[in-house]
């Protein structure tokens, strides 16, 4: 305490109020500072707005294209209309044809801007100030004036924007705004039905879209929900059966119930489920009532694993109104391609106009890059021991080590489900007593029920676990806010891969992630996935000196990892069999796993001899005449 305060209670005398000084407005990557906007630390960008902001904001005066021009170059914002980028033109330079494509709309400067510039309702305003965004980042300034401007008919648009960049803000504030005047236009008379479809590959990415607009939807009249077992869109569909669900046990004697929220969040898998005719289920309904229709991770959802399902998603929406926008870190080209395709043939199919509305595609920074906030290393380890200890030496870090050091709770993650079980297993105890051991460890992987998986998301949330062992399960979209750091135990097996991996740090502009790879022997040849994804630290000479793959072996890798690792079958040679067996996860020898299966396999066919002679004792007792 200052002399001046010490002599003013001594004597009884008051100090005068001492006015709050102002925060220093430093830009940073996570945040944004456009046209004055000011801008403060990482730490306070959830830091609820004032009302002298808002007074500031509101007096701004519309940028010119100038000033429009000047910040797309800062932030690094890229906006082109697909529909002119691909129309060929052989009069202009390739350069040229590129530029004459790129659109400078008006950018949004602070979250304050959108209730008298947009004139979004007051209580969607309201619950954007009570959840404490008050600037919005590079993806927020650049869609959402593309996607509010004329909200009941925008833009078809595609996205490109980092991991943690706040993505699923920037779609769900247009839809929930959209949806909003929808109702208000209709009037009490309305009748309640689904007006839009957000669709995301994983159950654990659903659950957090439902939570983020439960939060953006109060005292709106707007409802989400998410789709569960049970539930049908029509009379004439059949009920969700997924065996999945996250309430299968309890809703499974409960009578189908028909969805009437205005947007339902859901799985591919599900939604193709609720899509089937009852008496037919070779048909599928058809939804013309969905205006909007929002793919999260869109390159896994047109990737062929799940292209079958989102496409007949796609086609069962009619109406002729509605608009679609895709969102992801990395969207190659082919995926591009796919979308643009796709709709056009569906307007086609309707007989629409198939040169309006516009294809906008916004890219963010680097395409298919990496965070620069986090930290990358590679860790050669030679082989799955050296891969085990040095994950150990990350755990229980030494003073001598030289290993980078990671702080929990972070995330490993491995190839296959039984990979990160073997794992598991090893590290179960690695953590001591006191600081609650086996707990604070855990895994999480598909085979798990849906219980089991939101049951340790919700604890690794709240701190209770602190290393999470996982699949690519977990690599897409999912937000856990503090994450330290990622393990990739086993290489990614695509640069997308990694790069949604590594965005599970560092995230909404943090600094200090960490993003560690183990590789071995076995996996040099496949590190140039990771270096092309703008990784930083990578030595120019190593970059050199990695051998390229050829197209059918990156396909291979892409659809089934690296071979040495994946699961023992009956067709293998046996040399096959022997470098699968050698690059197992764990410290017991070859000797000790044949003694355990040997003992298995014997408690096994004891245990079934007991049963066929229960049996035969049964069938000897007397159950009455035929």
């Amino acid at each position: 305490m200052d002399a001046l305060r010490l002599l003013s209670r001594s004597t009884g005398l008051r100090l005068a109020p001492q006015q709050k000084p102002h925060a220093q407005h430093v830009p940073s990557e996570g945040q944004n500072a456009a046209a004055g906007a000011a801008v403060t630390d990482d730490t306070n960008r959830k830091r609820k707005r004032d009302p002298e902001d808002e007074t500031t904001d509101q007096s701004m005066p519309a940028l010119t294209e100038a000033e429009i021009r000047s910040l797309q170059t800062r932030h690094k914002i890229r906006i082109v209309n697909l529909r002119k980028l691909h129309k060929p033109n052989s009069k202009k330079s390739r350069k040229q044809h590129k530029e004459s494509a790129r659109l400078f709309p008006p950018l949004l400067t602070a979250f304050a801007q959108l209730s008298h510039s947009y004139s979004i309702g007051s209580s969607l305003d309201h619950n954007i100030s009570h959840e404490g965004y008050r600037h919005p980042t590079e993806v927020q300034i650049a869609t959402l004036p593309l996607l509010l401007d004329n909200v009941d008919a925008p833009p078809d648009l595609l996205t490109i924007a980092p991991t943690g960049s706040g993505k699923t803000l920037a779609y769900l504030i247009p839809l929930i705004e959209k949806v909003r005047k929808s109702h208000h236009q209709e009037g009490l008379q309305r009748d309640r039905r689904v007006q839009a479809i957000v669709l995301a590959p994983t159950k654990e990415l659903v659950g957090q879209i439902v939570n983020e607009a439960k939060k953006l939807t109060a005292k709106t009249g707007v409802t989400a929900t998410q789709m569960r077992k049970g539930m049908m869109l029509s009379e004439h569909a059949r009920p969700v059966d997924d065996e999945e669900s996250d309430q299968d046990n309890m809703q499974s004697n409960h009578a189908p119930t028909m969805v009437k929220s205005d947007i339902i969040v859901a799985t591919p898998l599900s939604l193709v489920h609720s899509l089937v005719t009852s008496d037919d289920t070779s048909s599928t309904i058809q939804l013309p009532t969905i205006t909007t229709f929002v793919l999260d991770e869109a390159d896994v959802l047109l990737d062929p694993l799940f292209r079958t399902q989102t496409l007949q998603v796609w086609s069962s929406l009619t109406s002729p109104s509605l608009r679609v926008s895709l969102w992801s870190a990395t969207i190659g080209s082919s995926i591009e391609e796919l979308a643009m395709s796709s709709i056009i043939a569906r307007r086609r199919t309707l007989s629409l106009p198939t040169k309006s509305p516009p294809i906008l595609r916004c890219v963010i920074g680097l395409k298919d890059a990496s965070l620069p906030t986090i930290n990358h290393h590679l860790v050669y380890a030679a082989t799955e021991p050296g891969k085990l200890l040095g994950l150990r030496q990350l755990i229980h870090p030494s003073t001598s080590s030289s290993s980078p050091s990671l702080r929990p709770p972070f995330l490993i993650f491995t190839q296959t489900i039984s990979r990160a079980t073997a794992l598991h297993e090893e590290l179960e105890f690695d953590i001591p007593a006191p600081a609650d051991g086996v707990s604070r460890i855990a895994l999480l992987h598909s085979d798990l029920s849906s219980t089991k998986r939101a049951d340790i998301m919700s604890r690794f949330r709240r701190g209770q676990i602190w290393i999470l062992i996982t699949t690519d399960l977990l690599s897409r979209g999912v937000d856990f806010r503090g994450v330290n750091g990622v393990v990739n135990y086993d290489i990614p097996t695509t640069s997308a891969s990694y790069v949604h991996r590594a965005g599970r740090t560092g995230r909404a502009g943090r600094h200090g992630g960490l993003c560690l790879t183990l590789y071995t022997r076995e996996d040099v040849k496949y590190l140039r996935a990771i270096a092309s994804a703008h990784v930083q630290g990578i030595e120019p000479w190593m970059l050199d000196a990695l051998p390229d793959l050829t197209k059918q072996d990156r396909k291979d890798l892409r659809q089934r990892g690296v071979q040495e690792r994946r699961a023992i079958k009956q067709s293998d040679s046996p040399d096959e069999r022997r470098k699968k067996r050698k690059n197992r996860i764990g410290t017991k020898s070859g000797y000790d796993r044949r003694l355990e299966q040997r003992q298995s396999a014997m408690r096994e066919a004891s245990s079934r001899r007991r049963r066929q002679e229960e049996g035969e004792e049964a069938g000897d007792e007397f159950v009455g005449f035929e």
